[in-house]
């Protein structure tokens, strides 16, 4: 949990999205989990797992819901207007230095291209049940 007046990491804040749009669903209702936190085997019944995630669905269904048409497949900029992120290049270099980029900060083009791909693993990543084709 973040101290009062804390900011969040720009990447915590894209995965919040991302993850709550999950919980949500497309109505906007929380759904609470039907799987045990626990997934130890015990003496009463099988092992149950959570549903995988499809974060490419995911973003699609919010992506349905907007008027304006972004490219946020291929596109760092896109993506974080997607989500209702600063997409500014102040944001979008604070990203690159929370997920390491050693590249220059003059070229934005690179970056940016760069950022995409990282965002996208990172988010396939963050969950073992994830389906997502952009960890490729």
């Amino acid at each position: 949990m973040y101290a009062l007046g804390e900011k969040m990491s720009v990447m915590a804040c894209i995965m919040n999205k991302v993850f709550d749009e999950e919980r949500t669903g497309a109505n906007g209702v929380r759904h609470a989990s039907t799987t045990p936190a626990d997934h130890r085997t015990t003496a009463h019944g099988p092992l149950t797992f959570e549903p995988t995630i499809d974060v490419d669905a995911i973003l699609g269904r919010i992506a349905a819901r907007r008027r304006e048409k972004l490219n946020w497949r291929v596109s760092i900029v896109d993506l974080l207007k997607l989500l209702n992120l600063d997409s500014s290049f102040a944001s979008r270099w604070q990203l690159a230095q929370e997920l390491g980029y050693g590249g220059c900060q003059e070229d934005s083009a690179a970056m940016n291209s760069w950022l995409h791909r990282q965002v996208m693993k990172r988010l396939g990543e963050s969950n073992p049940n994830v389906l997502n084709s952009y960890l490729n």
